[in-house]
């Protein structure tokens, strides 16, 4: 009963250290975004297109397709969904 406690114990422990280091991971990939990046980033997680998200920030559509692709390259993401799960994943999402 002991030792199966104990295996409990490091499993979790485990489990925990593996979670925080894909959420470190995660966080210093989102450093890497420039304060643009991250405009075109929550823009898109907030489902605006390429266009809107252009007229918004007062740039061409195909600075935004450029920046779009810089974002799901520096998070790892291939697709808009993938990337808002990323985003929801990141401590700072909604701020």
């Amino acid at each position: 009963m002991l030792l199966e406690a104990i295996e409990s114990a490091l499993r979790t422990d485990a489990a925990r250290r593996t979670s925080h280091g894909a959420s470190a991971d995660l966080l210093a990939r989102y450093a890497q975004l420039t304060v643009r990046e991250r405009e075109v980033l929550q823009r898109v997680v907030a489902g605006q297109l390429n266009k809107q998200i252009a007229a918004t920030l007062g740039i061409a559509e195909r600075t935004v397709k450029a920046q779009r692709a810089q974002v799901m390259a520096k998070l790892g993401a291939t697709t808009a969904a993938e990337l808002g799960r990323i985003a929801a994943q990141l401590p700072l999402h909604g701020r």
